[in-house]
């Protein structure tokens, strides 16, 4: 049975056994603490990958950790070792989970460190805290829903003169309220979670994960996507008010940080003389090619992760058929294929959902935009682009809802092309016989 891992954020509203200060200060010193251990990981698991290059180099073979000298198997309990000296007051849970996220961080970007492509990764001051799901208490009364959190060792209990764990009242309400029912019930089982700062309020992250059976897949059920610049991707269903949005704020941040690259890469190469100038102008415009392919590359483990999670959320609503629309017929200048790989979303949706018996239709997207999902209604008033681009209202029934969300209704309506054709068709008639 597949296990969904979430999360669910709660604003820490007061302490219950101390006062705001004595909270907030070791809060901010354990932040402080915890950031030096994430460098400090980051920086001796790198330190550590240049040695075991350069032995593969000159012996042929890897360098197993063990044979450092340390006295330690792997690198995680060395580091372990060194940052417990170094920051005794630190509960050792959370010194594991910062060594292992840190760890897990550098293995997933490694390739592209090596490549030239990513940075050495690095930790800002305000990172969350890890927290070992083991030392965390959930309870409630009448009122109010709490959560202890261990914060302090025992030695630094005693330099601070504070209990290790600390009592904090939360914010629950609607969903956020459910949740933390059924981790107190047991449905829900809590995960490592974290304590983070957003501006000058800090809140609790509890992850939580629960099994969930899955839907029969049905062709009754059908899933529609539409695509645009604002919002990548938008889902609707014919059979459930549920909807999804990819908003593109990932994309067009990226796509403006490449831009201003690559702006400064032709301006630098007008004038540098970084001895690329003498050597004609492919060799000058090399740069300017591999940051092309950093953006490709990009754009597709983008539409990866956004076809994969498009995928999953159709099985989760048991849908056995996916609705896109068919992009055959917009030209390759289009201003809309060129902000995004469009195509390629689709292809990957396509195959992914055929792995798992989920059709795939290609519709005709005309008036998809312009039609009422609620009432049917054809017309181009309903969408006055010049007010708003992603505001929709029915002019007929006066239906409210973002322009987006109600393409990708229409697109998930099962048989969408013949029922905007006869509604054309009866329009058609109608102003014919009133003339």
């Amino acid at each position: 049975m597949p296990v969904n891992i979430k999360a669910m954020r709660y604003e820490i509203i007061c302490p219950v056994d101390c006062t705001w200060d004595k909270l907030g200060k070791t809060l901010r010193d354990v932040q402080y603490a915890v950031w030096r251990i994430y460098n400090r990981t980051i920086q001796m698991t790198w330190d550590f990958q240049q040695i075991t290059f350069g032995y593969r180099a000159r012996f042929g073979e890897s360098l197993k950790f063990e044979s450092l000298g340390t006295g330690r198997k792997t690198q995680h309990s060395d580091i372990y070792e060194l940052v417990t000296g170094e920051l005794p007051h630190i509960p050792t849970g959370t010194v594991d989970c910062a060594i292992r996220d840190a760890q897990q961080r550098f293995k997933a970007l490694s390739k592209d460190v090596l490549s030239g492509k990513a940075s050495i990764p690095s930790y800002k001051r305000d990172v969350p805290i890890p927290v070992r799901a083991q030392g965390i208490k959930l309870a409630k009364d009448a009122r109010d829903y709490t959560v202890r959190l261990p914060l302090l060792s025992q030695k630094g209990a005693k330099e601070y003169d504070s209990p290790t764990s600390f009592t904090v009242k939360v914010r629950a309400k609607g969903s956020a309220k459910s949740i933390f029912d059924r981790l107190l019930t047991g449905e829900y089982t809590l995960c490592d979670s974290e304590v983070l700062q957003v501006k000058r309020k800090w809140y609790v992250n509890l992850t939580y994960k629960h099994e969930t059976k899955p839907k029969e897949l049905s062709q009754d059920n059908v899933m529609g996507i539409d695509l645009g610049v604002v919002n990548a991707a938008v889902l609707a269903y014919n059979n459930s008010q549920d909807r999804y949005f990819f908003e593109g704020d990932e994309i067009r941040a990226f796509r403006a940080r490449v831009e201003a690259r690559r702006n400064a890469m032709l301006r630098q190469g007008k004038h540098c003389g970084d001895g690329r100038i003498g050597h004609g102008r492919a060799t000058r415009i090399q740069p300017i090619e591999k940051l092309r392919g950093r953006v490709e590359d990009f754009k597709a483990n983008v539409n990866h992760r956004y076809s994969r999670k498009i995928v999953d959320e159709a099985i989760r609503q048991g849908c056995g058929v996916i609705q896109m629309e068919d992009l055959t017929g917009i030209g390759a200048d289009s201003m809309f294929l060129k902000s995004w790989t469009y195509y390629d979303l689709q292809q990957k949706i396509t195959y992914k959902a055929k792995e798992v018996g989920i059709v795939v239709r290609k519709i005709n997207p005309k008036y998809t935009s312009q039609r009422c999902s609620n009432c049917g209604h054809i017309a181009q008033a309903n969408r006055d682009i010049t007010q708003s681009q992603s505001k929709f209202e029915c002019v007929a029934c006066g239906y409210k809802t973002n322009a987006d969300y109600n393409a990708a209704r229409n697109i998930a309506t099962p048989g969408i092309e013949s029922i905007i054709e006869s509604e054309l068709e009866r329009v058609k008639h109608a102003i014919k016989f009133a003339e």
